[in-house]
Protein backbone atom coordinates (compact mmCIF):
# COMPACT_ATOMS: atom_id res chain seq x y z
CA UNK A 1 0.00 0.00 0.00
CA UNK A 2 3.03 2.18 0.68
CA UNK A 3 4.09 2.15 -2.25
CA UNK A 4 1.15 2.48 -4.17
CA UNK A 5 0.62 5.53 -2.70
CA UNK A 6 4.09 6.78 -3.58
CA UNK A 7 3.72 6.13 -6.85
CA UNK A 8 0.07 7.66 -6.92
CA UNK A 9 1.18 11.22 -5.41
CA UNK A 10 4.51 11.18 -7.79
CA UNK A 11 1.70 10.89 -10.79
CA UNK A 12 3.00 7.23 -12.21
CA UNK A 13 -0.48 5.74 -11.36
CA UNK A 14 -4.35 6.33 -11.45
CA UNK A 15 -7.39 4.76 -10.05
CA UNK A 16 -10.61 4.39 -10.70
CA UNK A 17 -13.55 3.74 -8.70
CA UNK A 18 -14.96 0.10 -9.36
CA UNK A 19 -12.10 -0.58 -11.89
CA UNK A 20 -8.29 -0.77 -10.39
CA UNK A 21 -5.19 0.60 -10.37
CA UNK A 22 -3.65 1.78 -13.81
CA UNK A 23 -0.53 3.21 -15.55
CA UNK A 24 -0.82 6.84 -15.82
CA UNK A 25 -1.16 7.70 -19.62
CA UNK A 26 1.59 10.40 -19.37
CA UNK A 27 4.53 9.44 -17.22
CA UNK A 28 6.48 12.43 -15.07
CA UNK A 29 9.41 11.25 -16.71
CA UNK A 30 7.63 12.25 -19.98
CA UNK A 31 7.67 15.90 -19.19
CA UNK A 32 11.35 15.66 -18.55
CA UNK A 33 11.79 15.64 -22.40
CA UNK A 34 12.94 18.43 -24.55
CA UNK A 35 9.73 18.51 -26.28
CA UNK A 36 7.23 18.39 -23.81
CA UNK A 37 9.82 21.01 -21.41
CA UNK A 38 9.50 23.31 -24.22
CA UNK A 39 5.56 23.18 -24.94
CA UNK A 40 5.41 24.14 -21.04
CA UNK A 41 8.03 26.99 -21.44
CA UNK A 42 6.02 28.61 -24.58
CA UNK A 43 2.59 28.12 -21.93
CA UNK A 44 4.51 30.14 -19.53
CA UNK A 45 5.67 32.57 -21.71
CA UNK A 46 2.10 33.75 -22.93
CA UNK A 47 1.63 34.91 -19.11
CA UNK A 48 2.77 37.90 -17.45
CA UNK A 49 3.49 38.48 -13.86
CA UNK A 50 2.41 41.62 -12.01
CA UNK A 51 2.73 45.29 -12.71
CA UNK A 52 4.91 44.89 -9.58
CA UNK A 53 6.65 41.92 -10.82
CA UNK A 54 7.71 43.63 -14.30
CA UNK A 55 8.82 46.90 -12.47
CA UNK A 56 10.91 43.83 -10.09
CA UNK A 57 11.88 42.41 -13.06
CA UNK A 58 13.18 45.38 -14.81
CA UNK A 59 14.70 46.93 -11.70
CA UNK A 60 18.88 46.42 -11.54
CA UNK A 61 20.09 45.82 -8.05
CA UNK A 62 22.91 43.45 -8.54
CA UNK A 63 26.31 44.89 -7.52
CA UNK A 64 29.82 43.70 -8.01
CA UNK A 65 31.02 41.38 -5.58
CA UNK A 66 34.32 41.52 -4.10
CA UNK A 67 36.67 37.93 -4.51
CA UNK A 68 39.32 37.02 -2.10
CA UNK A 69 39.89 38.02 1.24
CA UNK A 70 38.25 40.73 3.37
CA UNK A 71 39.96 44.06 3.54
CA UNK A 72 39.33 47.82 4.66
CA UNK A 73 36.28 49.62 3.35
CA UNK A 74 34.66 46.82 1.51
CA UNK A 75 30.52 46.98 1.93
CA UNK A 76 29.03 44.48 3.31
CA UNK A 77 31.27 42.29 5.35
CA UNK A 78 32.56 42.98 9.04
CA UNK A 79 36.17 42.74 9.99
CA UNK A 80 36.03 39.31 10.84
CA UNK A 81 39.21 39.08 13.45
CA UNK A 82 37.05 41.00 15.64
CA UNK A 83 34.33 38.49 15.86
CA UNK A 84 34.15 36.79 19.31
CA UNK A 85 33.70 33.36 17.48
CA UNK A 86 34.46 31.51 20.87
CA UNK A 87 32.40 33.42 23.10
CA UNK A 88 29.38 33.05 20.22
CA UNK A 89 29.93 29.21 19.82
CA UNK A 90 29.89 29.45 23.82
CA UNK A 91 26.95 30.62 24.04
CA UNK A 92 24.70 29.30 21.26
CA UNK A 93 25.83 25.82 23.05
CA UNK A 94 24.46 26.75 26.50
CA UNK A 95 21.36 27.63 24.89
CA UNK A 96 20.36 24.97 22.25
CA UNK A 97 21.42 22.16 25.24
CA UNK A 98 17.87 22.67 26.87
CA UNK A 99 15.66 24.97 24.50
CA UNK A 100 12.65 26.73 25.02
CA UNK A 101 10.19 25.86 23.25
CA UNK A 102 9.19 29.27 22.13
CA UNK A 103 12.52 28.92 20.75
CA UNK A 104 11.57 26.10 18.05
CA UNK A 105 7.98 27.61 17.28
CA UNK A 106 6.48 30.60 15.12
CA UNK A 107 7.44 33.50 17.01
CA UNK A 108 6.36 37.41 17.39
CA UNK A 109 6.04 38.67 13.68
CA UNK A 110 7.73 41.79 15.10
CA UNK A 111 10.95 39.57 16.32
CA UNK A 112 11.91 38.65 19.50
CA UNK A 113 10.77 40.65 21.91
CA UNK A 114 13.89 40.83 24.65
CA UNK A 115 15.83 41.87 21.53
CA UNK A 116 13.48 44.53 20.54
CA UNK A 117 13.37 46.03 24.28
CA UNK A 118 17.49 46.24 24.16
CA UNK A 119 17.05 47.89 20.79
CA UNK A 120 14.82 50.38 21.97
CA UNK A 121 17.00 51.26 25.51
CA UNK A 122 19.94 51.66 22.87
CA UNK A 123 18.31 54.01 20.81
CA UNK A 124 17.37 56.35 24.00
CA UNK A 125 20.45 56.17 25.27
CA UNK A 126 22.70 56.78 21.53
CA UNK A 127 20.23 58.19 19.66
CA UNK A 128 17.73 60.26 21.05
CA UNK A 129 15.11 58.49 19.99
CA UNK A 130 12.45 57.88 22.32
CA UNK A 131 10.22 54.98 21.22
CA UNK A 132 9.01 51.46 22.81
CA UNK A 133 9.25 48.05 21.81
CA UNK A 134 6.35 47.78 20.29
CA UNK A 135 7.69 50.39 17.55
CA UNK A 136 10.47 48.18 17.01
CA UNK A 137 10.63 45.49 14.28
CA UNK A 138 13.16 42.96 13.66
CA UNK A 139 13.87 42.50 9.72
CA UNK A 140 16.26 40.35 7.87
CA UNK A 141 18.51 43.08 6.33
CA UNK A 142 18.37 46.37 5.31
CA UNK A 143 16.82 45.16 1.67
CA UNK A 144 13.68 43.50 3.35
CA UNK A 145 13.36 46.78 5.70
CA UNK A 146 13.48 49.06 2.64
CA UNK A 147 10.54 47.23 0.86
CA UNK A 148 8.50 47.47 3.87
CA UNK A 149 8.70 51.21 4.45
CA UNK A 150 7.83 51.42 0.64
CA UNK A 151 5.05 49.53 0.74
CA UNK A 152 3.65 51.23 4.24
CA UNK A 153 4.39 54.85 3.42
CA UNK A 154 3.83 54.70 -0.64
CA UNK A 155 1.40 54.89 -2.87
CA UNK A 156 2.07 54.27 -6.87
CA UNK A 157 3.26 57.40 -8.40
CA UNK A 158 4.41 58.78 -5.24
CA UNK A 159 7.70 61.15 -5.89
CA UNK A 160 10.53 60.20 -3.76
CA UNK A 161 13.68 61.91 -3.42
CA UNK A 162 16.88 59.05 -3.51
CA UNK A 163 20.51 60.31 -3.33
CA UNK A 164 22.42 60.46 -6.84
CA UNK A 165 24.99 58.72 -6.76
CA UNK A 166 23.22 56.07 -4.20
CA UNK A 167 22.30 52.56 -2.92
CA UNK A 168 21.11 50.45 -6.19
CA UNK A 169 18.87 48.14 -3.38
CA UNK A 170 17.09 51.23 -2.56
CA UNK A 171 16.15 52.05 -6.26
CA UNK A 172 14.87 48.58 -6.40
CA UNK A 173 12.64 48.84 -3.37
CA UNK A 174 11.29 51.97 -4.23
CA UNK A 175 10.17 51.84 -8.05
CA UNK A 176 9.07 47.66 -7.01
CA UNK A 177 6.04 49.63 -4.75
CA UNK A 178 5.97 52.21 -7.92
CA UNK A 179 7.20 55.44 -6.68
CA UNK A 180 8.88 58.01 -9.24
CA UNK A 181 12.18 58.45 -8.45
CA UNK A 182 13.76 62.29 -8.22
CA UNK A 183 17.51 61.88 -8.38
CA UNK A 184 18.99 64.77 -5.97
CA UNK A 185 22.93 64.98 -6.12
CA UNK A 186 25.10 64.53 -3.59
CA UNK A 187 28.04 67.39 -2.66
CA UNK A 188 30.70 67.81 0.55
CA UNK A 189 27.96 68.50 2.71
CA UNK A 190 25.25 65.78 1.51
CA UNK A 191 22.29 65.14 0.22
CA UNK A 192 21.41 69.33 -1.84
CA UNK A 193 18.42 69.98 -0.19
CA UNK A 194 17.62 73.36 -2.32
CA UNK A 195 18.01 71.33 -5.34
CA UNK A 196 15.53 68.57 -4.41
CA UNK A 197 13.12 71.40 -3.40
CA UNK A 198 13.44 73.02 -6.83
CA UNK A 199 13.21 69.52 -8.44
CA UNK A 200 10.23 68.42 -6.65
CA UNK A 201 9.07 70.31 -3.78
CA UNK A 202 6.05 68.10 -2.73
CA UNK A 203 7.84 64.65 -2.67
CA UNK A 204 6.56 62.27 -0.38
CA UNK A 205 9.76 60.65 0.95
CA UNK A 206 13.45 61.50 0.96
CA UNK A 207 15.74 58.63 1.06
CA UNK A 208 19.12 59.19 2.66
CA UNK A 209 22.20 58.20 4.15
CA UNK A 210 23.42 61.27 6.40
CA UNK A 211 25.78 59.87 9.01
CA UNK A 212 28.04 58.37 6.10
CA UNK A 213 26.67 58.58 2.47
CA UNK A 214 26.48 55.39 0.50
CA UNK A 215 28.27 55.82 -1.67
CA UNK A 216 30.75 58.96 -1.65
CA UNK A 217 30.77 58.86 2.45
CA UNK A 218 30.47 62.03 2.85
CA UNK A 219 28.54 63.23 6.86
CA UNK A 220 25.55 65.45 6.16
CA UNK A 221 26.19 68.72 8.08
CA UNK A 222 23.63 70.54 10.38
CA UNK A 223 22.19 73.11 8.08
CA UNK A 224 21.27 70.54 5.37
CA UNK A 225 19.84 68.56 8.28
CA UNK A 226 18.18 71.18 9.50
CA UNK A 227 16.45 72.24 5.95
CA UNK A 228 15.31 68.80 5.33
CA UNK A 229 13.48 68.70 8.83
CA UNK A 230 12.13 71.75 8.00
CA UNK A 231 11.24 70.63 4.54
CA UNK A 232 9.53 67.22 5.71
CA UNK A 233 7.37 69.12 8.26
CA UNK A 234 6.07 71.45 5.97
CA UNK A 235 5.35 69.21 3.37
CA UNK A 236 3.89 66.50 5.58
CA UNK A 237 6.95 64.05 4.08
CA UNK A 238 8.91 60.91 5.58
CA UNK A 239 12.40 60.53 6.05
CA UNK A 240 13.84 56.98 5.80
CA UNK A 241 16.72 57.67 7.24
CA UNK A 242 19.64 54.55 6.83
CA UNK A 243 21.57 55.02 9.90
CA UNK A 244 24.41 52.74 11.44
CA UNK A 245 22.02 51.34 14.11
CA UNK A 246 19.58 50.32 11.84
CA UNK A 247 16.42 51.60 9.88
CA UNK A 248 14.00 54.23 11.67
Amino acid sequence: MEAYAQLFSEGYIEGKIGSGTYVSHILPDTLLQSGASARITSIAQTRSPSRRGNLLAGTSVRLARDTGNPRAFRPGLPSFEMFPFYIWARLMSRHWRQPPPELLTYGDPAGYLPLREAIAEYLVAARGVRCTPEQVIIVAGSQQGLDLSARILLDPRDKVWIEDPGYLGARGALTSAGAELVPVPVDSEGLNIAEAIARCAAARLDYITPSHQYRLGVTMSLSRRLALLEWAHRESAWILDWISAGWR
